[in-house]
């Protein structure tokens, strides 16, 4: 996602337009163990970074632990665990489990999908399963499946071309960059907001510039880049 824009929804910064609603959402996420279990993941993938599997792999435990005890709503609850399986997806990666890391990607995709379903307010969050498709490429090319590898770069941009959406509702409501420009469009965002929103907002963006720099990167690195807040 451009510069600026992935901590814009990463951050939920939009729900703060999003009425009584939204905000009362965030304030829950704020004040309960969201944060903290979302700050555990960021770690543990910069322990993976450096492979530190170890205390990594204890670190993703913990917080499995602590999701499994946690007295948060269910939708807080989705939005650690699509976290924690890209996270648990980049430790299976680097352990050369590739089966296990494609599972993990899709459990991702799922509590997204899952995550709008209980609140459309959460529509935005449909975007994350770019990141999905990006980390499955990358598994992809590590079983020099190649011909999938280019698939998948070209389902991304079909994506942000409007015309394959980000994911499907188990209701089978496909949302797409339509959905999310609309949802933009119907908020009253202002200054640095509506300018990092602007990647959905604008029709003209210039999605391939930042798509080609992203179609490199999986081609190049080594391992999985996973962008944290």
């Amino acid at each position: 996602m451009p510069e600026g824009s992935a901590e814009f929804v990463a951050n939920f910064d939009f729900l703060r337009f999003c009425g009584d609603e939204g905000n009362r959402w965030l304030q829950q996420f704020q004040a309960g163990r969201g944060i903290e279990l979302t700050a555990a993941l960021s770690m543990a993938v910069k322990l993976l970074q450096r492979h530190e599997i170890s205390p990594a792999q204890r670190l993703l435990s913990s917080v499995d632990e602590a999701l499994l005890s946690a007295d948060e709503p269910p939708s807080i609850v989705d939005v650690v665990r699509r976290w924690y399986f890209t996270s648990k997806a980049y430790l299976d990666y680097l352990c050369e489990d590739l089966p296990s890391a494609r599972r993990s990607l899709q459990q991702a995709r799922r509590h997204v999908e899952t995550l709008i379903s209980r609140h459309t307010f959460m529509t935005p969050i449909a975007v994350h399963c770019t990141d999905v498709r990006v980390q499955t490429a990358r598994v992809a090319r590590r079983e020099n499946c190649w011909d999938e590898v280019v698939r998948v770069i070209e389902e991304i941009k079909e994506t942000y071309a409007g015309t394959l959406p980000f994911c499907v509702l188990e209701s089978g409501k496909a949302i797409g960059m339509v959905d999310v420009r609309d949802f933009y469009r119907s908020l009253p965002l202002s200054g640095k907001y509506e300018r990092a929103a602007q990647f959905a907002l604008d029709e003209g963006y210039p999605h391939h510039e930042w798509i080609d720099r992203l179609e490199d990167s999986i081609y190049a690195l080594p391992d999985f880049v996973i962008p944290y807040p």
